[in-house]
């Protein structure tokens, strides 16, 4: 199975006011499949941003939208979508891209140890609760 398409799904109200509740926009991610599974995201940031990240186009070697990293890659392989995106993201900015995460686990720490042993891995660093929860407000 093979990701063939991820979309960027925006929505907002059509008046915005200016209180941080979370409901007024946001953006869903489809990522489509060539077995005909979809399976849905929320980003959980500012969605314009967050958007232009997804579809940007390739631009440059290391310079292209999320979309375009994970095309073609086994949705099932997280491990190597992970990787493949912080490393395709690394020129978004000095020291990359600011990421919260957020997870459904029945084991709070056994998640955490597997995601700071992602980041590890790729090169990455996983800071403490909330950390950068400022960049996203």
């Amino acid at each position: 199975m093979k990701i063939t398409h991820v979309e960027a799904i925006h929505l907002r109200l059509p008046e915005v006011r200016e209180i941080p509740d979370g409901t007024q926009d946001c953006l869903l991610v489809a990522v489509h499949t060539d077995a005909g599974i979809t399976g849905l995201g929320e980003v959980v940031s500012c969605s314009y941003v967050a958007r232009a990240v997804v579809e940007s186009p390739r631009s440059a070697p290391f310079r292209h939208g999320l979309a375009h990293i994970v095309r073609g890659m086994d949705p099932m392989d997280t491990e190597g979508i992970m990787a493949a995106m912080i490393a395709g993201t690394a020129w978004y900015g000095p020291g990359g891209v600011a990421m919260i995460i957020d997870s459904m686990t029945d084991n709070r720490n056994r998640t955490v140890g597997d995601v700071r042993h992602l980041f590890d891995k790729y090169s990455g660093n996983l800071g403490t609760a909330g950390c950068v929860s400022f960049m996203f407000d």
